[in-house]
This record gives structure tokens, sequence and C-alpha cells, in this order.
């Protein structure tokens, strides 16, 4: 046993893997234990051993304070005999003397902490890649204390929260980052209750100010956080802005709702278009013959101005359900728009200026003349009532491009007239929806404008603003490869007539009675049958056919288009004339060699004598 030995447990400092020193109150080196010398590699008296430049703490802060209050302990860098730095954990204590051989002093006891400083590095490495993989989560990630305290968050919640980096999140709360007192408040109250397990799983959707203005709908999770023993300690949190999907559900919910309605509302036109044609048709026979008494020719007027009332109507009702009479035809978009405000001009008060700049270098396209003249006489209308004491109304033309390149025209109509609210606004394609008296208006004109320019293959958005006025967009495939058609001309001539056999077919009794006698006052001799298997049997037993069959689309047993298929096998040369308010599902039978025409309903005389004048022309 060395000197210094006497009281000294010898196994303990012999055996223990730690690294034991004993120090004089000065700090010179007294004794080391085997596992110091292979650790240090220095002798008993190596007074160089404090001298280490890890070992400046220890003898500036810790020899004093150990002497002053008996113990101290530091984690410090030792160099071991290697020259390797060896990381550890050092503790000095006290050492009272136990014999005149072992003084007073100071014993260290230094144990190696390689492993406890590798686990560390792996740990903040993991972290590290922990906070990779929630920087690239599109959702928002944080967590807190069980104070309510930040301790991290991802990218995405640092952003929006209006923080520099991830890192300046910690040891903040919700009453420092951009959200208002309330919500700040309201985001305690839930973190508590989480916390409390009152509520351990919270999920709620909600609208919320971001730190840019912008307002999101935020689909929010919190779960509480425990330690090993199931303690509650903190609270994990994301949220996902579901704002874009959110408004896609909407859209989407609005397109069946329309979609819904549409198929309502073509029903119920059709059904009236029906009804109107006996009407109209009715009258027209009574003015005919009738010795044009004052009184009954004003009263027959007025039925005839009420069936075109109805009539345009019944049609907006068509258009909105993409049911209404789509004629697909070279049209020429700039002719069609000025022929629409020539009309507009005669509805409109003279101290609303209307200003037009066709600037498209190509606007012919594919569609129906008549319903984009609508789409402009119901947007020129709703100017109108905007605009009460006057105002600007801008129709305008430019070309544009689709995201596949396609190529398209987008017509633009502008007042300056009231505006519309956003909530307002929101609902103004809506089929009845108006904020107009009773009386003044249906909700259906801008719901008729969303219907035809869908038909046509289009799109169409509004703006608009409080005080400031409505902007109605418009984008149309056009085809540079379609020649501009010709300028219609107008036709003053008589009525025609002529002496051929036509085949009537309709269910609606009133129908088909007016319009047999709409065709025989033009002196055609006609035959009636109320569906399409009886025009199918009545072709097949006259003897020398008919000149030309007229068909409505939409019957019992039998529709047009199925007769038709069946005539042609019949007679292969026959010749029909199609009738009805919609003929959406047998667009395609109307390219068929034997159809010679279509006649929409409601019709007059005149529509009717020149449909079947120009169906019997060879």
């Amino acid at each position: 046993m060395r000197d210094g030995d006497e009281g000294r447990d010898e196994a303990l400092w012999t055996l223990t893997p730690d690294a034991v020193v004993e120090l004089a109150w000065d700090g010179r080196v007294l004794a080391l234990n085997p596992a110091a010398r292979a650790a240090l590699g220095a002798p008993v008296d190596d007074a160089a051993l404090l001298l280490e430049p890890g070992l400046t703490r220890l003898r500036e802060e810790g020899l004093p304070r150990a002497r002053a209050e008996g113990h101290w302990r530091a984690r410090l860098t030792l160099r071991g005999v290697d020259g390797a730095a060896i990381p550890a954990s050092v503790t000095l204590v006290a050492r009272p003397s136990s014999s005149p051989s072992r003084p007073e002093g100071l014993t260290m006891v230094a144990r190696e902490e390689r492993e406890q400083d590798a686990l560390e590095r792996r740990l903040r490495a993991a972290a590290e890649r922990l906070q990779l993989v929630l920087d690239y989560v599109p959702q928002h990630v944080f967590w807190k204390d069980r104070d309510s305290v930040y301790l991290g968050c991802n990218r995405e919640f640092a952003r929006v929260a209006g923080v520099a980096s991830t890192a300046d999140i910690v040891g903040k709360t919700d009453f420092d980052l951009a959200w208002k007192d309330e919500e700040a408040r309201f985001f305690r109250e839930v973190d508590e209750r989480v916390m409390s397990q009152d509520a351990p799983e919270f999920h709620i959707i909600e609208p919320q100010r971001q730190s840019d203005g912008r307002e999101a709908w935020l689909d929010t999770s919190k779960i509480p956080l425990h330690d090993a023993r199931g303690e509650v300690v903190g609270i994990l949190g994301m949220y996902e802005d579901i704002t874009e999907r959110r408004n896609a559900e909407e859209r989407l919910r609005q397109s069946q709702k329309m979609e819904s309605i549409g198929r309502l509302a073509g029903g119920v036109a059709h059904d009236f278009n029906n009804m109107l044609t006996a009407i109209g048709g009715a009258a027209e026979l009574l003015t005919r013959a009738t010795d044009r008494d004052p009184v009954d020719s004003e009263l027959v007027d007025t039925i005839l101005q009420a069936v075109d009332q109805a009539s345009d109507l019944t049609q907006k009702l068509l258009d909105f359900s993409h049911k209404g009479a789509y004629r697909k035809e070279p049209l020429d978009l700039h002719h069609t728009v000025r022929s629409a405000l020539r009309l507009l001009e005669r509805a409109i008060d003279r101290r609303i200026e209307v200003k037009t700049s066709f600037d498209a270098s190509h606007a012919v396209l594919d569609g129906d003349s008549s319903q984009l003249q609508n789409v402009i006489l119901n947007l020129g209308l709703n100017a109108r009532d905007a605009m009460p004491t006057g105002g600007r109304l801008v129709v305008c033309t430019r070309d544009a491009e689709g995201e596949d390149g396609e190529r398209l025209i987008e017509l633009e109509v502008t007042d300056t007239g009231v505006g519309m609210p956003p909530e307002v606004a929101r609902r103004a394609f809506e089929p009845f929806f108006t904020t107009k008296d009773v009386g003044r208006g249906t909700g259906l004109g801008l719901a008729a404008v969303y219907g035809a320019i869908q038909e046509h293959g289009g799109s169409v958005s509004l703006e608009s603003s409080p005080g400031v006025g409505t902007r109605v967009t418009m984008r149309l495939p056009v085809d540079p490869r379609i020649p501009a058609p010709p300028e219609p001309a107008g036709d003053d001539e008589a009525l025609p007539t002529g002496r051929a056999r036509l085949l009537l077919a309709d269910d609606e009794p009133p129908v088909a009675a007016v319009a047999a006698g709409m065709l025989r006052s033009l002196g055609y001799e006609v035959v009636v049958v109320n569906d399409g298997e009886a025009a199918v049997a009545e072709l097949r037993k006259a003897p020398g056919g008919f000149d030309l069959v007229l068909l409505d689309m939409v019957m019992p047993r039998m529709s047009g288009r199925e007769a038709l298929l069946a005539m042609r096998k019949v007679r292969p040369e026959v010749r029909v004339l199609f009738c009805s308010g919609f003929h959406r599902g047998g667009a395609a039978i109307l390219q068929a060699p034997q159809v010679r025409g279509f006649l929409k309903k409601p019709y007059r005389l005149e529509d009717l004598a020149r449909a079947v004048a120009a169906a019997l022309a060879d």
C-alpha cells in the first residue's frame, strides 16, 4: 500500500472504472487510481494534469466552489493518454482527513461519457431528421409544454404564425404570435381541455384569419403528449388548410344543385311550351277567322304578346337546363352581339351609354346565335336595372388562350351600376335567386347566361363590388378554320302555302289540333296521330305515303328519334320536320338525310309556314 492509502477502500479504488484523483486543497495531484493512470497517462506527481485547456473551468470555478461548498459537478473534456478528447462528467468532493498520512483535500471522480455523448449526438441527428421531415409535410404541425408554451413546430406553421424560423417559435405563446387575442384565448382554452383529458382528441373545422390577411378554412386536431409514466406533459397539434378543397366541394354541391333544378326546369318548360304553342296558334287562327273587330283584335294581340313573354321565360329555363333548341352552326360572335345590342337599345334608358370594343382577331364559332343574343340581352337588362339613374355599359371582346393552348374568345360585359356584395355575387347564377322586388325579376337571367355559355363549351365568371359595378367574363372556344358566315338577309315575302299531304305526330291534343288547323289554313292536307308508333303505322298503310312528316321529339311509346329510325326502314325517302321545345337528347338524329329541319316550340304561324315550305323544297 502506498503512502496516503490508509482509510481508502482498496477494492473500490482499484476496481472502479471511473478515474479517481486525490488532490490537495491547492490542486496538487496526490494520487491516481489505476483507471485514472490508464486513461490520463499521468504520473502521481504530475502537476501539469490540471493545466490542461479542458480543465480551465475546474481550476477557476471547481476548486473554489468545492472548497467553499464541499462539492462541485460539471461536464468537461479531458485529454487521454493517446491525445484523444474524452468527454466526462467530473465531480469534486471535499475529503476530510482520516489519518495523518492522508491529509485533507479534494477527491475528483471523472466518468467517461463517450457513450452518453454519442447517444446525445444520435438523438440530435434524429431530431434534425424529424424536423426535416416535418418541414416538408404540407400540414401545419406544432407542440407545446404543459403551460401552452411552444417547444417546436414545422416550417409551414412558422410561416403562418408570423415567425422567421422554427427556432423562433420556442418559448412563445399564442398571445405572442400573429393571432388575434380572442383567437389566442380560444386556443389556450382548447389546450387546457385537451390536457385535462376533458377532450383528449379535439377536432374542429373553422375559418381563421391568417397572418397575410387571408381568411382560410382550417381542419385542426390536438392530442395530449404523455411521458413514460403516462403523465400529460404537453400537447401536439396539427391543422390543414382545406380552403381549396372546401371551395371545390362547394362548387360540386352547387353544380349538383343546379343540375337537379335544371332537370326540373327543363321538364316544366317543355310542358309549358306545348301549352304556349296551343294558345298562340289558336289566337292566330282566331285572328284569321274573324272580321278583325278592333276589340277582338286587341284581345288577340294581348294574348300573342303574353305568349311571346312566356316563351322568353321558358327559353331561359331551357337555356339554363341545357335543353334549349341548340342549333350548332357557324356564327360571327361580333355580328351576334351587335344584333343583340340593337334590340337592347329599345329597352334601356337613354342615360345609359353603351360602348363596344371588338378586339378579337377571329370571332367565328360553332353555336346558336339566338342563345348568344339572349346572353347579351339578359346581361344588358340586368345592367339596366343596376343603373336606374344612368351609367355606362361596355361590351368588348379579346383573344384568349385556354390552359391546353385552345384558342378562345373572351366576351366581357361591364356596367357601372350599384354592384353586389360578396354574399349576393356568390349566388348570382343560381336559378330563381333574385334581389329584385316581386314582379321585377324571375331570377333566371344569369342562370340562363350560365346555361347557354356552358352549352357552348365555355366558362363564365362574375366580379362585382357595391358602388363600383359588375363585370361578367365569358370565354368561348373559336376555330380559325371556320369561315365567317354571310350576313343574314331579311325576308318580307308573304306566307308560303301549299297543297302537300302532311302527317303530324304530337302527343298533346291541344298542340296537335292547333298545328293541324294552322297547316290546313295554309292549304295543306293533314293527318294527325298522337305518338310515334301511330305515325309509323300510318306511314306504313298510306298508299302514296306523305310529302312531309312533322314529328314531336318527345312522345310516349316511341319518341320522335325512334319513329324516324323506324320510318326510314319503311320508306327510306321519307322527309321529316322535327318540332320540339328542346332536342338535346336527339341532336345527332338531326344530321340524318331524311331530316329537313327543326321547328322550335312555341312557334307562330309564320314560323310554321316557312319551316314546312323549306322542308318541302327540293
